[in-house]
């Protein structure tokens, strides 16, 4: 059994679809999310922004939101449903590196947020947060 990665591009933006999952799944498996599913869409900047104003109350575009799901509502129907992750393409800082290492580092740091880690909570949650970031990316 592997994870189900479902991937919607509504961005400007051209997808590998392959580069995602290959991402993604590594990490699920790893971190024993064997059967969960994951839905991953890419938007566009005024989009991401109405989110962020909305769930965050921060009005301003981001690159990537994550919002776990606790499995409410799903029980009995066999759905491992752990979240979506949200990623508007033209907000991540590549830092004169490749586009792909750029979409690599978001779709990691959202996955680890569905997860359960959190960077935000203490300096210490950042620490294994980042530890884990820089694991999975050198992978």
């Amino acid at each position: 059994m592997s994870p189900e990665i479902l991937i919607s591009n509504q961005s400007f933006f051209k997808i590998d679809n392959k580069l995602v999952k290959d991402t993604v799944t590594p990490i699920l498996m790893e971190e024993g999310f064997l059967s969960a599913e994951v839905s991953i869409a890419f938007i566009k900047e005024e989009e991401m922004r109405a989110i962020n104003r909305k769930y965050r109350k921060k009005d301003r575009v981001t690159d990537i939101l994550s919002f776990p799901h606790d499995g409410t509502g799903l029980e009995r129907t066999g759905i491992n449903f752990i979240g979506e992750i949200i990623i508007c393409p033209s907000a991540i800082k590549i830092d004169n590196k490749e586009e792909i290492d750029g979409i690599k580092k978001v779709l990691i740091h959202g996955i680890l947020h569905l997860l359960g880690y959190d960077h935000e909570k203490s300096e210490k949650d950042e620490i294994i947060m980042s530890k884990k970031e820089l694991y999975y990316f050198k992978k």
